[in-house]
């Protein structure tokens, strides 16, 4: 009977550390289920809209490169869940999750900040080239050369004037007046071209992942379409001038990162 009795204690013991040791042994570790281990009752998940995308490298070894989230919701009782992220070729779809305090959860009025940082891989896996990254409607653009992240900003333009001189051909130059999200001026990058009677100029900024540049105040609510206007948020003020070539008479068009305009040199 005594036999019997060790015989059973010893079975007990492999069968858990089987089920406890032998998948850490082997590098497999169990997917944690949030939704029902974590939340707290009266807590439910949705999907969380993300308003922006922040790129860097992280300094762990092997370097890691990092996504942040950014995102809001109505009232203090949120926080990011999950970000979950898909890579296909030069293209990576980012997902995320919110947790919100449901009924009987005492909330603030507060909007919350939500933002979340995860890895999309080792830096290593990253070679020099154009890469996408896809949250919601929001598409942001890196680029990776000589061992930097460059992230690509779109300004906001508010405003552009044209000028044209009384010489012929007539100069033309474009005074340009927008806003960037934030906190610093990118590197700006003017690039055009002609194509007919069409002027396309497109203008963009560039921040080396190394360089802290977050979202001014209130971007993510601005951005997201709420009640904020631009007059309410401070915004980093960006001008320049361009010279856009010599002009016989005619009607052209001339299109602005998403602004189109006619403008008219006479004979």
């Amino acid at each position: 009977m005594q036999k019997l009795f060790l015989l059973i204690a010893l079975l007990t013991t492999s069968i858990v550390c089987f089920v406890g040791c032998s998948r850490d042994d082997l590098g497999i570790k169990d997917i944690l289920i949030e939704d029902e281990e974590i939340l707290p009752d009266g807590w439910v998940i949705e999907d969380l809209y993300i308003e922006d995308v922040g790129i860097s490298i992280s300094e762990d070894s092997p370097a890691q490169v990092m996504v942040t989230v950014y995102g809001s919701h109505s009232h203090g009782c949120a926080f990011v869940h999950e970000v979950h992220h898909e890579r296909q070729g030069n293209i990576i779809y980012i997902q995320a999750t919110k947790g919100v305090g449901g009924p009987g959860i005492t909330c603030t009025t507060i909007v919350a900040e939500l933002k979340k940082q995860v890895s999309i891989g080792a830096f290593s896996m990253f070679p020099a080239g154009e890469y996408k990254i896809i949250a919601n409607d929001i598409e942001q653009v890196f680029r990776v050369e000589d061992d930097e992240i460059w992230i690509t900003r779109n300004p906001f333009i508010k405003n552009f004037e044209i000028s044209i001189s009384k010489s012929r051909p007539a100069q033309v130059t474009v005074n340009f007046k927008g806003y960037f999200w934030e906190a610093c001026i990118p590197f700006v990058k003017t690039h055009q071209k002609q194509e007919g009677n069409t002027i396309y100029i497109q203008i963009i900024g560039e921040i080396p992942s190394g360089i802290d540049c977050p979202l001014l105040t209130d971007i993510t609510y601005l951005r997201a379409g709420s009640s904020h206007s631009i007059q309410d948020a401070i915004l980093n003020e960006y001008q320049n001038e361009v010279s856009i070539g010599e002009f016989a008479a005619g009607i052209y068009i001339l299109k602005v990162n998403d602004i189109t305009r006619e403008f008219f040199v006479r004979p």
